[in-house]
């Protein structure tokens, strides 16, 4: 029986979930970003400024989402590194627009155990929560699958991909946690703050990392049941059209690109090359259950070196 891993009969919406305005440390007014960010295309923007959230309900229009977001951080100095410090930054996102409790952090004490109990505390408050930024923290792969309970998982961050001495895809530690049994949810943001470069610069914090949330309408119960189910994938470039299993063949359409990619919790992989000076963007194969472990995922990468990756799905549930 056919079962769509990326529908083609859901609309995707395009997501910034990570943005600092003039309500925080960012340059731009939430107006200035509604203005730029609609004219490239996206549907849904999380105003997600720095321990506080603010209601931008006003800003929204039949083809303009914002969600009620804050960033919350928690850190110490580290003898591991004495001049930076080790942190962990999050993303809280309401599920309920009308009801929700306001998160403070007072006399932290910093550990992996009080993070989890605080991370516990900001879930039983119906809030969807996302890890920041991972390589910038500097924590460790094993320091983050020792976390629990949170939803998403930042793959990609632009700011820390152009300023923050990060590689831009965090393939690797979002594979060790899949593979530790975290389940968790790939989420592409901007994080901006667009005061570094202006807008038409290459290497501004805009328009870099992003979220396609699939839904059938654009308002903010629909986004939410999307984002908790995982219907969603992150990308810095490439779109994934459809992706289906029926029996043991999975059947992926994407935009134009240079590889297309089926990984698993095993070595076990599944590609398609493109031939030098093109590209392709349908990928049908037979897949093998008994090789690839408890679960699979796609990842598309095109001619430009951009990528998009999907969450897992799993053996019994999705595939």
């Amino acid at each position: 029986m056919k079962r769509f891993l990326i529908s083609p009969n859901k609309n995707q919406y395009k997501a910034n979930m990570h943005s600092h305005t003039t309500c925080s440390d960012g340059k731009m007014t939430p107006e200035q970003h509604k203005e730029a960010y609609k004219a490239k295309g996206y549907s849904v923007y999380a105003f997600s400024d720095h321990d506080k959230i603010v209601d931008h309900s006003d800003l929204r229009d039949p083809d303009f989402l914002p969600l009620l977001a804050a960033e919350l951080a928690v850190g110490e100095r580290s003898d591991r590194h004495p001049n930076h410090k080790v942190c962990f930054h999050f993303n809280i996102i309401p599920r309920d627009l009308q009801n929700y409790e306001k998160i403070e952090i007072k006399n932290f004490d910093f550990s992996v155990d009080n993070i989890n109990k605080l991370i516990k505390d900001i879930k039983d408050k119906n809030y969807f929560v996302v890890a920041n930024h991972p390589n910038w923290t500097l924590f460790t792969e094993d320091e983050y699958a020792a976390l629990q309970g949170f939803d998403g998982f930042e793959l990609y961050n632009c700011i820390t991909a152009n300023f923050g001495g990060a590689l831009s895809f965090t393939h690797e530690i979002y594979l060790h946690l899949l593979r530790k049994g975290v389940r968790i949810y790939p989420i592409g943001a901007d994080d901006c703050h667009s005061h570094r470069l202006p807008l038409s610069h290459p290497l501004n914090d805009s328009f870099g990392g992003f979220t396609y949330i699939l839904a059938d309408k654009l308002e903010y119960g629909d986004i939410i049941n999307a984002l908790d189910k995982g219907d969603c994938y992150c990308s810095s470039g490439p779109q994934i059209k459809e992706a289906y299993i029926d029996g043991n063949t999975v059947k992926i359409k994407t935009s134009d690109a240079r590889r297309i990619t089926i990984l698993s919790e095993t070595r076990k992989t599944y590609c398609l090359p493109a031939k030098k000076g093109e590209t392709v963007n349908e990928f049908t194969c037979e897949i093998d259950r008994k090789l690839t472990g408890n679960f699979i995922l796609i990842h598309v990468e095109d001619n430009s070196g951009q990528h998009a990756m999907t969450r897992a799905f799993y053996k019994g549930e999705d595939y």
